[in-house]
């Protein structure tokens, strides 16, 4: 089975210059998404086996700062 995984990335041709390099390499990539509340979506539906997202991205830093709150 392939590996599943998701792109969270707020700059779309990031997003899709590595969307493309996966795929060349064999992954299966769900369309990457640009927020962490799309991404939370996806993940609870299509279930990748491998989330892609920048440390630096504010998308990051919002789910970290919710996940800080809930703990």
């Amino acid at each position: 089975m392939k590996a599943r995984i998701l792109i969270v990335e707020d700059e779309a041709i990031v997003a899709e210059d590595i969307r493309d390099r996966l795929t060349h390499l064999g992954y299966d990539v769900i369309e990457p998404v640009a927020t962490g509340e799309e991404a939370l979506a996806v993940v609870a539906d299509r279930r990748p086996s491998l989330v892609m997202m920048a440390s630096a991205s504010k998308t990051y830093r919002r789910l970290r700062a919710k996940q800080r709150r809930i703990e």
